[in-house]
């Protein structure tokens, strides 16, 4: 009984004792933990899958990641013609059981086809040969009580249409019969389904077990380390504080989702996704290793730094049409709406303005810091300072040649704002390019990516913004891509890519912070 006591009290010792020892290694470092604020779009929210790493490991993957090579269906011939000079027919040996040429949007016929009630079948295919088309489709009652069926009327699109081509307007659905006025071929023999896609090879963990980013690893127990210092959180919304602009009468609601909150670990992330986060924070760990830092992203995909993201400081400006010259529109300042009208007529607002974004994500970031506390344990409300800013966007404004054009001067604003908004006058900024942009910069009328690339390398520049000179950092992601993609198409999901951009963007940062001591 004595040796039950002891035993249990020594257990509830070495548990006190291994919480206390917690919360002191949270709270070692003597200064307050530093928080880096994370912005921009799809490029910042992330989107490199990570995978299994048990899976990763059993595999095999040998000695480094390997590309999927696509390969293309060898081409099949085309069938004979569709006879087109026959007489027309109902005969029922000719129905197709659990075939539908109904594929018009929600069940709407093809252009010239109609829908009508029917009784049968037969019903259906006469109403087929009276209308003169050449394709039926029948559905049963879905009711027990309704007598009438549904009839899909339609027409070959063309007199010479193949066989092949035919058959691509039909598709397999249960419960309908269906048919042609004429001796058509035998019912379609669909083609089996595409066997599921190969597992993406570029994941975070394939890469890890592969030997990449060893310090995402532990060998020991063959899986993820996990930070003690380095926490990464991930508040995510669309819109302002209440989503659309607030209703002054109303209280303001969040529009918002904690997507992650844990110290650094390789295995989480948003929806199984990465962002450039893992990079940046090991590279900061490394720089520092007992320092505590947090990782505050507070972003969402599809928008411009231009309208959703305005800065506060930013006012309306014109811009000439390109395509029309005799056309100028005026485009938004901060809480202007909607983003553009032309010149001289009233704009008419709609449920969104200029800076609706960049307020909702600075909301969301400040309501962590708020309650900073639960969010990074062992620390107080108060516990922190702002270190420093991370921005990875720019897909929008390029597809906008005016937003494009203003993009620098937007930016220069944004990171004034930044300071400004947190008290931090000369606190460091890093951004990082799109991926697929290059030099030189060329006439931009539906891509002007080039121009976002040169404003970021001339706001990095000191000899070009000078009230910068020392504080903000630049780095080009084209030759980081891992495979060639874009930001659009969210670089192939290719994890290796978010960590290359990641980690050059987290040296970026250390290189200012050393430079600034």
């Amino acid at each position: 009984m004595l040796s039950a006591i002891v035993t249990a009290l020594s257990i509830a010792l070495f548990a006190t004792a291994a919480s206390a020892a917690a919360t002191a290694a949270a709270a070692a470092p003597g200064g307050k933990v530093q928080v880096y604020i994370m912005m921009g779009q799809s490029n910042m929210l992330g989107e490199g899958k990570i995978g299994t790493l048990t899976a990763a490991l059993e595999a095999g993957v040998g000695n480094g990641v390997q590309q999927h090579e696509h390969t293309q269906e060898p081409k099949k011939e085309q069938a004979h013609l569709l006879p087109q000079d026959t007489t027309p027919t109902c005969a029922p040996e000719s129905w197709w059981a659990n075939v539908t040429f109904k594929t018009g949007r929600h069940g709407a016929p093809t252009p010239g086809g109609k829908r009508n009630a029917c009784a049968s079948e037969a019903d259906c295919c006469a109403q087929c040969i009276s209308n003169n088309l050449t394709l039926w489709t029948y559905a049963k009652p879905f009711t027990h009580g309704n007598p009438q069926g549904t009839c899909w009327l339609f027409n070959l699109t063309r007199q010479n249409e193949t066989e092949t081509e035919f058959f691509k307007q039909a598709s397999e659905a249960l419960n309908y019969t269906a048919g042609g006025v004429t001796p058509l071929p035998p019912k379609p023999h669909f083609k089996p389904p595409k066997p599921p896609p190969p597992p993406p090879t570029n994941t975070l963990a394939l890469a890890v077990a592969a030997g990449k980013y060893p310090y995402l690893y532990d060998a020991a127990n063959k899986s993820w380390t996990t930070s003690t210092t380095v926490r990464n959180v991930f508040n995510m919304g669309g819109g302002g504080p209440c989503g659309r602009p607030c209703d002054n009468s109303s209280t303001p609601t969040i529009n918002g989702t904690i997507e992650t909150n844990s110290f650094m670990n390789g295995g989480d992330g948003h929806h199984g996704s990465i962002g450039p986060e893992l990079g940046i924070g090991a590279m900061l760990e490394q720089h520092s290793p007992t320092t505590r830092i947090m990782l505050l992203k507070s972003c969402i995909g599809n928008r411009a730094l231009g309208w959703d993201l305005l800065p506060p400081t930013q006012k309306s400006f014109d811009w000439t049409d390109p395509t029309n010259s005799s056309k100028i529109w005026t485009y938004a300042g901060y809480h202007q709406s909607p983003a553009r009208w032309e010149k001289g007529t009233t704009p008419v607002p709609i449920e969104w303005e200029a800076g609706l974004q960049y307020d909702g994500d600075l909301k969301r970031a400040d309501d962590v810091l708020a309650d900073f506390g639960t969010y990074y344990p062992g620390a107080t409300n108060d516990d922190y300072e702002i270190a420093g800013f991370f921005w990875w966007q720019g897909d929008r404004d390029s597809r906008d040649p005016a937003l494009s054009a203003h993009y620098e001067d937007n930016l220069a604003a944004l990171i004034k704002s930044l300071r400004l908004r947190y008290k931090v006058p000369n606190a460091p900024f890093v951004t990082a390019s799109l991926g697929q942009s290059t030099l030189p910069v060329s006439s931009c009328p539906g891509n002007c990516g080039g121009e976002i690339l040169q404003a970021m390398m001339d706001i990095a520049d000191p000899t070009k913004h000078p009230e910068f000179k020392g504080t903000v950092g630049f780095v080009d992601s084209h030759p980081l891509e891992h495979t060639p993609g874009s930001s659009g198409g969210h670089y192939g999901h290719d994890a290796l890519t978010y960590m290359n951009v990641g980690e050059a963007m987290g040296k970026a940062m250390v290189t200012l912070l050393d430079s600034s001591k």
